[in-house]
Formats: structure tokens, C-alpha cells, sequence
């Protein structure tokens, strides 16, 4: 894996870079949460979604967001050209985690929810 890794939105457009699959930032650098095993926080220690090996699913088990190849049972749009990443942002100290919820079932459809920031 590389450094960073675009995450694409349900349009194929970069919403946003996963850094060593530990922290999500805005194309512009800006941290906006980070993934503790297959839950993804903000920086306030609130559980936002799932990581789910290769893409992001909401609380319901519907499909946010996705690394290329991807394998979500879905039908991806054709992925943009990712922007060059701004220089990533002194990463926040991360805070206690809440206890996540339980973790739905998968859906396959795509969710109208996004990360905080983006």
C-alpha cells in the first residue's frame, strides 16, 4: 500500500485520502478522523461508520466510500483521476473512542451520509 489512497464518493469523485489506512484527510490535508480497527472516529472520539477492508459503510451497512478495486457489491462509477494530496496536517491527539454500535449488515446501496468535513 502506499502512502495515501484516495477514497472515492457513490460519483467517483476523491473525497477524500486514507494515510496508511489509519487516518482520513481532505484532499487539502485536513484530518478529519482515523480508523481503529474496523471503526472509523473523529477527533472527538465519536464513531462515524466502518471500515470494511476496502471501503467505508455508514451505520445502516450502506456503501460511503471506496478504495479503487474495491469489492463492495456494488457497481462503482469510473473512478476521477485523484488530485495530487496536500501535505497531511499534524495529526490530532486521538481521544478515548466511544464504544461502537453494534455493526449492521451490509446493504447494497450507496448512502446519502458523509464524514464530518467533507
Amino acid at each position: 500500500m502506499s502512502i495515501s489512497e484516495p477514497l472515492y464518493d457513490r460519483n467517483g469523485r476523491v473525497a477524500a485520502f486514507i494515510l496508511k489506512r489509519n487516518r482520513i484527510v481532505t484532499p487539502q490535508g485536513r484530518s478529519i478522523a482515523w480508523v481503529r480497527e474496523n471503526s472509523i472516529y473523529d477527533y472527538q472520539g465519536r464513531h462515524l461508520a466502518w471500515w470494511d477492508g476496502d471501503h467505508i459503510r455508514d451505520h445502516s451497512g450502506q456503501l460511503m466510500y471506496w478504495l479503487r478495486g474495491a469489492s463492495t457489491g456494488l457497481v462503482h462509477p469510473i473512478p476521477q483521476i485523484p488530485p495530487i494530496p496536500g501535505i497531511p496536517s499534524i495529526e490530532q491527539i486521538k481521544p478515548i473512542p466511544s464504544i461502537p454500535p453494534m455493526k449492521p449488515m451490509r446493504r447494497l446501496s450507496w448512502s446519502q451520509h458523509r464524514l464530518p468535513g467533507l
